[in-house]
């Protein structure tokens, strides 16, 4: 007996059924979603936030939560502005990634820059330039801010971009994300992430994943020292078509906005700065790899290019060799070679600018093409000397003549799009004085580079040791500038009348406030300070500075007061721990200390500046144990942290332990064998131990290492003579006179002569 006929289904009833299984997740998002926003759980993920007053809106610094962890602690620059712009006003907007931010100092950088220049060509136009550049983002992360920027009327988009497309987020070399999706499942992803509910789901994730996973410390450059990526990676091709994509639709939103676009393709140093990975092909024959290896060893490169087109540094190595022979030209194409062929790619490459300018021809009305990588000596079609220290501090980040020369070519693609009468550009002294640049803030660049650049992958750069003696010869040149009897006062001047010139430049305010607490006025520097809250939404370097001056001038309480609530404001800001344990050592609270430390340590396991000012709280409380655990915790992320292996390895050989402490050192050496103070420790243990051939080992690793003398390579010659490497004891004392003619040191002359006369002609 057969049943009853089924009810056919109507289209309406298909429709009812899709409205129902669809609707009810929706309900449930929403709900939901409003739920933890009521709650006030999570944060925006807009670039721009509404201020406190109607119509200001600030910078977010939570933007970059949705690409990295909150941890890594980078954030847009602090600034506000109006949604409704004023009559007259002729708006500019800056956008890219840390080259276009100004690292490592935005107020010297290129957007201050550009703006010094137009005020100063069109002295009767108000012109406001703002910086939206952002360290270690890439197009997938401009684009959300140009969405919503062109909402702010600007009347033009300078962009430069495009150094990040791999190591960036959703680029093959990211610590952040994985793989390289496609632009759809990037734009799902990154609404999820948006999503207060994303972010609950996230934050779950995490408290589920190992401890401490997620609570890591932003390490720059180090961090991806292991994610190369070879130029033959398939990955490469998806890149390149998202970065295309990325960049069109950037240009439509700002055309169609109204605004236009100064688009520029991006300068790297390539004379300067050697691959930082150099990888052969895969599954090259050991035969291959071995001739490869004599080859190179001979010094033969174009030989071992033959045999491996693909090497990164034996194209670098073949570019200095041509060049020191007088053949600029081929040695320009090795150069750019070695730039293609690095497997850590943190340069723009030639395919990301030819991008650029085919982004750049198909909007020619609105978008006006400046081509600073031809300009400034990074293509294979420059007709200057390719890109180098002149203007870049080491790979990609601008020193002062590298800021002002693209800044100049910038303003000059602004000028094209401008209306009116233009006067003559700033020379470089006049941009220096508009916008407050002297022997001080230079000083400050440098030694920021010092830091940044003793490092991996720097450490790894066959141009390392080369570049350290340089910046160390810089920073004593700009330290001494500093300290000339009068110097910092009229620095100060020359900062206070770029102020009063500027009244609302933030910048400015600080600067002058830094300056003025080096020159022990106080009170002037906190008065300075507290004009910033009328200016800048409050940060926790306008704390860290506040509370460093209240302490200066004995009021400790209320340093206090303002350094933990900045760090509950924003417990990333890591700088703020370092004056709570300096604050506290000053009283003698090593307890308050300790305990504070150790709670936040426990909830902030993998911050190394964190285990810092614990271990430091620790041992000046006399607890030398506990300090040595939180430096063996450190060194377990960092070997090479010198912050905690010089006090360990010290503590260390005080107690007795000096074959442990060796082990640690060793350890550091296998991490980063171009560590200057580790080498001279190790040298000095070995030679002491009578161990020749470990202290020509070490000896040869300090050389390596940069800064060095003369006399080093005369000591490390003769150990090299002793033990019968006549050879290359040749090549060390003739290092050693090269040095020493360029340091003017007559005594190492005058000990090389004698080693000449006492070794024969071996070491002539």
């Amino acid at each position: 007996m057969s049943g009853p006929t089924p009810k056919r289904v109507t289209w309406r009833g298909w429709l009812a059924r899709f409205a129902l299984a669809m609707g009810v997740p929706l309900l449930l998002f929403s709900g939901t979603e409003v739920a933890l926003r009521l709650a006030g759980f999570g944060h925006p993920a807009d670039f721009f936030i509404s201020d406190d007053a109607p119509g200001i809106f600030r910078t977010n610094p939570w933007f970059t939560n949705q690409f990295f962890p909150a941890s890594f602690g980078l954030k847009p620059l602090n600034f506000r502005l109006a949604k409704e712009k004023p009559p007259g006003e002729y708006r500019v907007f800056v956008i890219g990634e840390s080259a276009a931010m100004g690292v490592p100092e935005p107020g010297f950088g290129l957007a201050p820059q550009l703006r010094a220049q137009l005020r100063a060509a069109y002295p009767g136009r108000a012109i406001t330039v703002y910086n939206l550049g952002v360290t270690a983002i890439n197009s997938h992360a401009i684009l959300p801010i140009v969405r919503q920027a062109v909402e702010f009327r600007p009347d033009l988009f300078v962009v430069y971009m495009g150094n990040n497309e791999v190591v960036g987020p959703f680029g093959p070399s990211s610590v952040a994300t994985t793989g390289v999706p496609s632009r759809a499942m990037i734009g799902a992803n990154l609404f999820v992430r948006r999503t207060r509910l994303g972010q609950l789901v996230q934050r779950a994730m995490q408290a589920l994943g190992p401890k401490g996973a997620a609570l890591t410390e932003w390490r720059g450059m180090e961090m991806f020292a292991r994610n190369a990526v070879a130029a033959g990676d398939l990955r490469l091709q998806a890149v390149y078509v998202n970065f295309a994509a990325n960049l069109d639709e950037i240009i439509a939103l700002a055309t169609h906005s109204g605004a236009k676009v100064v688009l520029s393709t991006v300068a790297v140093n390539v004379r300067d700065s050697a691959p930082f990975v150099s990888v052969h092909p895969a599954g090259m024959a050991a035969v291959q790899l071995g001739a490869w290896q004599q080859a190179v060893e001979r010094g033969v490169f174009a030989e071992a290019l033959v045999i491996d087109p693909q090497h990164a540094e034996s194209h670098f190595q073949l570019a200095q060799f041509l060049e020191a022979k007088g053949e600029a030209e081929p040695a320009r194409i090795h150069y750019l070679a070695a730039l293609q062929w690095d497997a850590l790619r943190f340069r723009a490459d030639a395919r990301i600018n030819d991008i650029i300018r085919a982004a750049a021809r198909s909007e020619p009305e609105r978008v006006t093409l400046v081509d600073a990588a031809k300009e400034m000596g990074a293509t294979a079609d420059s007709t200057v000397s390719p890109a180098d220290g002149r203007y870049f501090l080491e790979h990609v980040h601008l020193t002062w003549a590298g800021n002002f020369e693209l800044s100049r070519l910038l303003a000059d693609g602004a000028a094209r799009s401008m209306q009116g009468d233009r006067q003559s550009w700033l020379s470089p002294a006049a941009c220096a004085e508009a916008i407050g640049y002297t022997e001080f803030g230079h000083a400050g660049v440098v030694m920021s580079m010092d830091r940044l650049t003793s490092r991996p992958p720097f450490t790894g750069q066959l141009t390392f040791a080369v570049a350290r003696a340089h910046l160390q010869e810089e920073i004593g040149a700009a330290n001494g500038a500093v300290v000339a009897p009068g110097a910092l006062s009229a620095m100060a001047a020359t900062v206070a009348t770029a102020r009063r010139n500027d009244p609302e430049n933030a910048f400015l305010i600080f600067h002058e406030a830094t300056l003025r607490a080096q020159l022990g006025e106080f009170a002037a520097a906190l008065d300075l300070n507290s004009h910033l809250a009328a200016i800048e939404p409050a940060s926790p370097e306008h704390q860290a500075q506040r509370a460093f001056l209240l302490q200066q001038l004995g009021r400790t309480n209320e340093a206090e007061v303002i350094l933990l609530q900045s760090a509950k404001d924003d417990p990333y800001y890591f700088q703020t721990y370092a004056l709570l344990g300096w604050l506290w050592a000053a009283k003698g609270q090593w307890s308050r200390a300790t305990e504070y430390f150790a709670g936040l340590t426990a909830h902030l396991p993998g911050n190394l500046a964190l285990r810092h000012a614990y271990a430091q709280a620790l041992a000046g409380g006399g607890d030398w144990s506990g300090a040595e655990v939180q430096w063996r915790a450190i060194l377990k992320t960092a070997p090479d942290d010198e912050e905690a292996l010089k006090p360990l390895c010290v503590r260390m050989f005080k107690d007795g332990r000096t074959e442990a402490a060796i082990e640690l050192m060793l350890a550091a050496h296998t991490y980063n064998p171009r560590s200057y103070a580790n080498n001279a420790r190790l040298e000095q243990i070995y030679e002491n131990k009578g161990d020749i051939v470990r202290t020509i080992q070490f000896m040869r690793d300090l050389a390596a290492s940069g800064p060095v003398n003369a006399m080093l390579h005369v000591n490390l010659a003769k150990l090299l003579h002793q033990t019968g490497r006549t050879q290359e004891s040749a090549v060390e004392l003739r290092q050693a006179e090269a040095r020493a003619r360029l340091e003017g040191n007559a005594a190492a002359l005058e000990a090389i002569r004698q080693m000449m006369q006492e070794t024969g002609p071996t070491n002539r």
